[in-house]
């Protein structure tokens, strides 16, 4: 994902800048998303997040190393889970589904904020190719992959999470999923990268970027309407 910057007709300067932004964008992205979780399971009566110090914004605190090197290459990757105790939580299945939901709702609001600089300085500037613009554009869709990756219904993600909260424990979609999804995502990964390697083509970021056009196109003609 991160080597397409190189499609840019910039300078080295202006690379180095550019990487450093997408870099501090990619952090941020994935520490709100950490944040956002620990925060509302610990409104949600949940002491675990504070105690084990992810109620923060430092990315230090979230950032998996290997996981943010596959986002950076790939566009697919993770952070630190934030612990939590669904025991202590104010209404159990509510609660989960609240927590779970969280920073998938953080990245739709990164991206409606990212879409709209990224028309707002494409308007004021009128050169696609500057900057400002092209760090708009990675903010709106970065969190707009972030968001629609999270949201897919497999063990243990945020989809999956939210999903099964309205679910029996011993339900059968639920089951196979603990028992299997690990098996699933790696082999995924695996074909992925083969594919991308022989041919070129990237299966996840075909599936990505196609959905995330979906969201971020309305969006964008949204902003337009006002300038």
């Amino acid at each position: 994902m991160i080597f397409s910057i190189f499609s840019y007709e910039l300078s080295f300067l202006e690379m180095v800048l550019l990487l450093l932004g997408i870099t501090i964008i990619f952090m941020l992205s994935l520490s709100l998303h950490e944040f956002a979780h620990g925060f509302v399971a610990y409104k949600q009566g949940d002491g675990t997040p504070k105690a084990s110090g992810r109620l923060t914004l430092n990315p230090l605190s979230h950032i998996d190393p290997w996981g943010f090197v596959m986002f950076l290459a790939i566009g697919v990757g993770w952070a630190k889970p934030v612990p939590v105790n669904p025991n202590n939580f104010k209404k159990y299945r509510s609660g989960i589904a609240k927590v779970s939901i969280a920073g998938v709702v953080v990245n739709f609001i990164l991206c409606v904020i990212g879409s709209f600089l990224f028309v707002l300085t494409l308007n004021l500037l009128g050169d696609s190719g500057d900057i400002l613009v092209i760090l708009s554009f990675w903010l709106m869709m970065v969190n707009a992959y972030l968001m629609i990756f999270n949201l897919i219904p497999i063990y243990p993600l945020d989809g999956f999470n939210f999903v099964s909260s309205f679910m029996r424990g011993d339900n059968k979609f639920v089951q196979w999923n603990i028992r299997n999804a690990g098996k699933v995502f790696m082999w995924i990964i695996i074909a992925d990268l083969v594919m991308d390697l022989l041919f070129g083509v990237s299966i996840i970021g075909f599936f990505l970027s196609t959905v995330a056009n979906w969201i971020c196109e309305p969006l964008c003609k949204l902003w337009q309407l006002m300038f």
